[in-house]
């Protein structure tokens, strides 16, 4: 089992590498005001996942957008932008007839060039109003000031990145590097270099986690996600579980049960948060770390309860949608998947953050359960028993639970140790009918003599051949 909040969820989704069709690029990242004007149709709000073929126009108002095409180039565009993706093809090669052709007609933009452009510098240029600018180089920053750049001079600006940018008019042609930066006042007058660079900014740092809520904001009350069918209704609050503690259960396509703990990556570089919506049905979960970022959402909640301090359900038979990047393998996606069968995953959360003690114990019993699924896609009552004991001082603890499955009543037991980077998380594993791991978290504030109110597991239990998971409240 996999220690990783994202390696739990991304287990549910397995999509494929790329994540865009062969002549369009692809939003991965969305917030605020962004729309897209395809060839001969009406403006529509931007979201993750969607396409820019060419011919489209992306508008991003006081948003931005960043956008990733099938031969691995990254383009941000920045607030109060205009761009236009005259020409994309790529067929997986640069077999002579890709083309990279964009129209900046507004705003700024940050350009990480891909494999087109690579073996010919002539298929790749952007349009800048009163210049071209084309790549023998990886990166480069424009933009077009028009009475919006405040005491600067109206005209294009360009900063040089990586290798070689050119940047071409009726007036001349001038190469930067690193470093340097060309100012254009007009299509006659030939390009120069300038002291003065653009002002776009690097992208933004990870963010706190009601502003990433953003891909579900009030205003689009969620009805816009093309695949949504379910009753999931607004006002949308989220709950950082980084600190307030989460544990999560899912099965996969390829039939691979895997827990994660969002606590469990406290410490690090990571955050993880859970959207809710107004009849407390969690429909949204998403993480961030310096090497990766993941963002589910579903249409279809089930099992779900809340005492106030916990939260649990699981999505099921229903439609996710999701959106990654894995800076460590290169990998980014964005789609739709249908979960059927044993395919989903299993939630329990925290609310609020529990301050751990540094000594004394305390104990809780089974009072929450959201059920169970065997990868066969057989459910079960999951826990219907059990107890969970800690030791602060040790900073360790054991968990026995009886779980109703399939006609049977499996037993298990297993210790646990609480996570040294933060104690609220904690991970174990044992044994009983079948060996079992186990993450979860201690959390929903203090009690009056001050131990954590609660605690949540996620479990998956190893019967050979036909895993079982599911998630289990304690008090």
């Amino acid at each position: 089992m996999k220690n990783l909040f994202f390696a739990a969820l991304g287990a549910m989704v397995l999509l494929a590498a790329g994540g865009a069709a062969a002549n369009e690029g692809r939003l991965v990242f969305v917030d605020g005001a962004v729309r897209i004007v395809r060839a001969n149709q009406a403006p529509i709000e931007a979201r993750i996942g969607d396409t820019v073929p060419s011919g489209a126009r992306i508008v991003t108002g006081a948003g931005r957008a960043h956008l990733k095409f099938p031969d691995g180039a990254l383009l941000s565009l920045q607030p109060n932008t205009t761009f236009v993706m005259d020409q994309y093809v790529f067929s997986g090669s640069n077999d002579g007839n890709e083309q990279f052709v964009g129209n900046l007609i507004k705003g700024g933009l940050r350009m990480v060039t891909g494999l087109i452009g690579r073996r010919d510098s002539r298929v790749f240029r952007i349009e800048g109003v009163v210049a071209t600018v084309g790549i023998r180089g990886t990166a480069f920053k424009m933009e077009f000031c028009n009475k919006d750049c405040g005491a600067r001079a109206d005209g294009l600006y360009v900063d040089g990145g990586e290798g070689t940018t050119t940047v071409t008019n009726a007036g001349g042609t001038l190469a930067l590097t690193r470093g340097g930066s060309a100012f254009v006042a007009n299509r006659q007058t030939a390009p120069e270099r300038t002291s003065q660079r653009t002002s776009v900014a690097a992208p933004p740092p990870p963010r706190a986690p009601a502003q990433l809520v953003g891909a579900v904001r009030e205003e689009q009350k969620f009805a816009d996600y093309s695949f949504k069918t379910g009753n999931l209704q607004g006002p949308f609050r989220s709950i950082n579980v980084t600190q307030a503690g989460g544990a999560f259960a899912a099965f996969g396509d390829n039939g691979t049960a895997s827990i994660g703990s969002g606590s469990g990556v406290a410490g690090s570089d990571g955050t993880v948060y859970v959207v809710l919506d107004a009849g407390n049905r969690l429909f949204a979960i998403g993480g961030s770390a310096s090497d990766a970022s993941l963002f589910l959402t579903t249409d279809n909640v089930v099992n779900a309860g809340t005492d106030g301090l916990l939260y649990w359900g699981r999505w099921a038979n229903g439609k996710v949608q999701a959106n990654y990047t894995d800076a460590f393998t290169g990998k980014s996606g964005a789609g739709t998947v249908d979960l059927s069968g044993a395919k989903g995953a299993y939630y329990i959360v925290s609310q609020q953050v529990s301050t751990i003690p540094l000594s004394g114990t305390a104990s809780y019993s089974f009072y929450a359960s959201a059920g169970s699924v065997s990868a066969d896609g057989v459910t079960g009552a999951g826990v219907t028993a059990g107890s969970l004991n800690v030791n602060f001082l040790s900073s360790s603890g054991n968990l026995s639970m009886t779980v109703a499955h399939g006609g049977s009543n499996l037993t298990q037991s297993g210790a646990f140790s609480l996570n040294s980077a933060n104690r609220a998380a904690f991970s174990g594993s044992g044994t009983g009918s079948y060996p079992f791991s186990f993450e979860g978290f201690l959390g929903g504030g203090n009690r009056a003599d001050g131990k954590p109110e609660r605690a949540g597991v996620g479990y998956v239990i190893e019967r050979p051949g036909n895993a079982i998971t599911g998630v289990a409240g304690f008090k």
